[in-house]
């Protein structure tokens, strides 16, 4: 709820920007920007994205860094400890058994096999053939260290006592701590000792800023910046024709997806060349109304969009390649991901220059009759 509440100042503050941005404009009031200004206003661009951003960010980070540091790692281990011995005596029906004056029971995993599995935990699957025979006391003390260790983390606690679960396990009368008695949506323990336990592991920074997500969000704040400098270069009703044109892509994409894959059973290859040549058919558009002798809103508004999705270039030419097995054998996918990353970051920088001169061009020429 905080996030979302942040984000409404966010709104207002970037909003405001915007409109400054829209009313005070060099290029669209006579003036003159050299290509190292327009770096320069690019990366400010970046900038004020990326401060948006990481103000938005501030809470869950501090969120994580405080889940993190919440319990120590010892205690941590010892709390998990004590709920995988005692978790088949207070949560599975019929799991004790009396023999011989011990009872016995077949140990769990208390944490769900689900959370070690999507996130490519090892498993320990001894736990599973680890029989306990103890002693009634003993068997107290684990269902009352149990219950300690379990509470500390639920606002459901466990309040019946050791002597009445051991009864409701003989009787079948046990309430699963999945079940509504101990369960809360966000509140499973289970789950809050696996989020506890992977940030200690891999650290709340690595969890928090992972490359993979880095570069996505970097990705994101760039294109944003992208947007707003077109908007500099271009008259207003132009760009919004290519906003408009940008939104109903993923609608277009969806409905040629469709027909590719599901109606003319296409190979995946011939989908991947279908985009490198829309990329040629909207170059030659571009080009045209470049060198052509009338202005051409069209081309205008196919630049804007070719810009965008330059930056995107490198990533569907790999794909075309790859989907032909047009590659060595058992390739450095980090090498690629991160070679793929850097060069749509350098088309991207490279177009600024480039399409300045560009929109300018075209900006300058004669309207049709």
């Amino acid at each position: 709820m905080s996030v979302w509440l942040i984000l409404i100042p966010i709104l207002i503050y970037l909003v405001y920007w915007f409109v400054f941005q829209a009313r005070f404009n060099v290029e669209k009031s006579g003036g003159k920007l050299n290509i190292a200004q327009e770096y320069l206003n690019y990366f400010i661009y970046y900038f004020i994205f990326l401060l948006a951003f990481l103000i938005i960010m501030a809470i869950p980070i501090s969120n994580e860094y405080k889940v993190s540091k919440s319990v120590s790692p010892e205690e941590l281990k010892k709390d998990i400890e004590v709920l995988n011995l005692g978790s088949a005596v207070v949560n599975t029906n019929y799991s004790l058994s009396f023999y011989d004056g011990k009872y016995n029971f077949r140990q769990t995993n208390f944490l769900n096999n689900y959370y070690y599995d999507s996130y490519g935990e090892n498993y320990d699957e001894s736990l599973q053939d680890n029989i306990i025979y103890v002693s009634e006391n003993d068997l107290y003390k684990i269902i009352d260290n149990y219950k300690l260790a379990y509470n500390k983390y639920t606002q459901r606690k466990i309040t019946e006592s050791a002597k009445t679960i051991i009864e409701n396990n003989f009787n079948g009368l046990l309430s699963d701590f999945n079940d509504f008695k101990y369960w809360e949506y966000g509140n499973q323990v289970d789950t809050k000792l696996y989020r506890i336990k992977r940030l200690q592991d891999k650290s709340w920074v690595k969890v928090m800023f992972a490359k993979e997500g880095l570069y996505i969000v970097g990705a994101m704040i760039a294109l944003l910046a992208l947007l707003v400098w077109i908007f500099k270069q271009i008259h207003w009703r132009y760009y919004i024709f290519g906003s408009i044109a940008l939104a109903v892509t993923p609608i277009l994409v969806g409905i040629i997806t469709l027909i590719i894959f599901e109606i003319f059973d296409i190979d995946e290859w011939f989908a991947f060349l279908l985009v490198i040549l829309a990329y040629i058919i909207v170059g030659i558009i571009v080009f045209t109304g470049v060198v052509s002798d009338k202005k051409s809103p069209l081309a205008i508004v196919s630049a804007m969009y070719l810009q965008l999705f330059l930056p995107m270039l490198p990533l569907f030419v790999f794909s075309l390649i790859r989907s032909k097995d047009l590659y060595l054998y058992n390739p450095d996918y980090d090498f690629l991901f991160d070679f793929i990353y850097w060069s749509g970051w350098l088309i991207g920088l490279m177009s600024i220059g480039l399409f300045k001169l560009m929109y300018k061009r075209m900006s300058l020429l004669p309207s049709k009759k």
